[in-house]
């Protein structure tokens, strides 16, 4: 192969010449080095030009402020130490344990002085939510998670200890009107009774920040932001 300028011969794997530093023929003299540093969008080389594509502009952000309000003494290995005390409680039969003092309040039936009565039932029934609110807190203080409550209010987990906070949303970033902060239902069953009447079943609520002037204007909110280490 020759040089197509001054005819020197050259080497295949040349991509100018030495003689005059003219391109090789069938070489590439078109080239676009970035010195190391990143190239961000698209980057495309037509003949000699360098076009490079800027990314999309990010959608406006909502925002919201957490507002710490009362921050409760029960932190993740208390929950769970809770947990573990209920859970056995509800396990043995305090009523027999309890039978005098519940006995002043209520009678046993007649013929079976041994079956617990109802004031035993209900204390059962007492202890199993209990428990149940107990394992629901430190899920949340384990994941350090934020749970919606109502009328802008919310239970957090952050820093493994239980918090109630008070959500303050910003404006909504495409009208400019007030958000909330709630449950929102995302998916649902729609049922049909015999009788006609339509029922919905929710399936999934998310928590989000909704516009109150237009429903549409939603985000939903990561539960495990700003998580404590």
């Amino acid at each position: 192969m020759k040089c197509g300028s001054c005819g020197h011969p050259l080497e295949p794997q040349k991509k100018f010449c030495g003689e005059c530093g003219a391109p090789a023929p069938g070489g590439s003299g078109n080239t676009a080095s970035t010195g190391g540093e990143d190239v961000h969008g698209g980057l495309y080389q037509a003949g000699r030009d360098v076009v490079v594509n800027p990314p999309p502009e990010a959608p406006p952000l909502a925002t919201y402020e957490a507002v710490s309000k009362w921050r409760s003494p029960f932190t993740q290995g208390l929950l769970s130490w809770a947990g573990v005390i209920i859970g056995l409680m509800s396990l043995f039969p305090l009523w027999k344990l309890l039978q005098p003092v519940l006995g002043l309040f209520t009678s046993e039936p007649e013929g079976d002085p041994g079956s617990p009565n109802i004031a035993w039932l209900v204390a059962f029934l007492v202890l199993v939510l209990v428990l149940t609110l107990i394992f629901y807190l430190r899920r949340l203080t384990k994941g350090q998670l934020r749970v919606p409550l109502k009328f802008g209010w919310a239970v957090s987990g952050s820093g493994r200890r239980i918090t109630i906070e008070k959500i303050r949303a910003g404006k909504c970033p495409l009208c400019g009107g007030k958000m909330r902060y709630y449950n929102k239902p995302t998916k649902w069953i729609d049922h049909i009774d015999a009788n006609g009447r339509k029922r919905r079943e929710v399936t999934e609520r998310l928590p989000v920040l909704e516009c109150t002037r237009n429903p549409r204007h939603w985000v939903e909110v990561d539960p495990a932001e700003e998580a404590e280490s």
